[in-house]
């Protein structure tokens, strides 16, 4: 018999490394700008970003991707898509509050650098 406590790891663990995943090696730039709404939420769920954070960010990265299609589309699919995640935090928080304290300073300091490290794309100069 699986114990509930480990069975809420094994989740955790499972989404964390798909999150991950996304966050880190997005295939398109449809993908990118979902993982990206994805960990805005999450940072503003758990890692304390305020509304203005999350929209100075969304805007950074809207620069640095002029060749995304449908941004907000793809941004308010990853921000809904990370509620399942943020359910299985808060199993987490209940199950084991040591282990939700480190997985989520260890995530929300990956986040913060990913952000912190988004730049605008240069303008090509002209000929």
């Amino acid at each position: 018999m699986m114990h509930p406590q480990r069975v809420t790891r094994a989740v955790l663990l499972i989404a964390a490394a798909c999150s991950s995943g996304a966050w880190g090696q997005a295939n398109s730039t449809d993908e990118a700008v979902q993982a990206a709404g994805s960990g805005a939420h999450f940072g503003s769920a758990l890692c304390g970003f305020t509304s203005s954070q999350v929209a100075g960010y969304k805007a950074k990265l809207r620069a640095s991707m002029p060749d995304a299609k449908d941004f907000d589309y793809h941004w308010n699919y990853g921000w809904i898509q990370q509620e399942r995640t943020l359910l299985q935090y808060q199993s987490l928080r209940a199950g084991d509050p040591q282990a939700y304290a480190a997985r989520v300073k260890g995530d929300c300091n990956r986040l913060r650098f990913r952000i912190r490290n988004t730049r605008p794309v240069a303008p090509v100069p002209g000929p």
